[in-house]
Parts: C-alpha cells; structure tokens; sequence
C-alpha cells in the first residue's frame, strides 16, 4: 500500500489507496469520488488534474482521457501553474477584455433615469419592465 499526497486537504489528510503496478491507477479517480469517500474535501478539477500530471507522473493524453477534458486545457493549466504557483488554481474571471459592440452611452443614460422614475415611484425596475417601457 502507498499513501499518496492529496493537495486538496487544506487540514493534511492522506489518501490511501492501493496500487498496482503503476500511479497511474491513481488518476482513476474522479474529482467527486475523491471529495466524497478518499478524505479530499474540495479538490478542484484543475488542481486534481494539475496532480496527475506534476507529482504523480501520469501522460497529459491519459489525464485527458480519464477525465474528459482537452489536452489543450491541460497544458493551459501547466503554464499558469508554471508562472502563476497555487494561484493557478482560483477562479477565473469569465468576462470578456473587451465588448465589440457597446451599448451607447445614450442609451444607459435614459435607461437609468428611467429606472431611477420607476423605483422613485414604486414600480418594479427590471429589465422587462424597461423594455416595456
């Protein structure tokens, strides 16, 4: 039996699990087997993957494979864990750098004094409302 690291525990459990001739074996487990029955809490697809891959040895393709996931995402993931250390692995912002087409600024500015009349008023001021209105 080895005991293997689990990263995913902030409160230093271990994750036991017999293996057989290779760790790969280990990457068999799915991130939400691992949360409920192995000991680690929490463990993010990405950190999980990034594991696999860094400390256990394990092929980009096999992690991809096991865990349907890109090779592209993958290796995404390893440059940023590369330059970036732990921080890799908090969420990203999923807003765009840029909008292409921006709502004028007209257009907010009426949108605004006409929500800032309806609440003044009581009224409900969503946006079904405004595009009532």
């Amino acid at each position: 039996m080895r005991r293997l690291w689990c990263p995913g525990s902030g409160h230093g459990r271990r994750l036991s699990r017999v293996i057989g001739a290779t760790m790969s074996h280990v990457i068999g487990i799915t991130p939400a087997r691992a949360r409920g029955g192995a000991g680690c809490s929490g463990m993010s697809t990405a950190r999980f993957v990034i594991t696999g891959v860094t400390l256990q040895g394990v092929s980009v393709a096999e992690v991809a494979r096991r865990h349907g996931v890109h090779r592209s995402w993958i290796y995404k993931l390893l440059a940023r864990y590369a330059a970036e250390g732990e921080a890799a692995f908090e969420p990203r912002s999923r807003r765009p750098r840029s909008s292409p087409n921006p709502t004028p600024p007209q257009t907010v500015m009426v949108l605004r004094e006409l929500r800032a009349r309806l609440v003044a008023a009581g009224l409900d001021a969503g946006a079904e409302t405004l595009a009532w209105h």
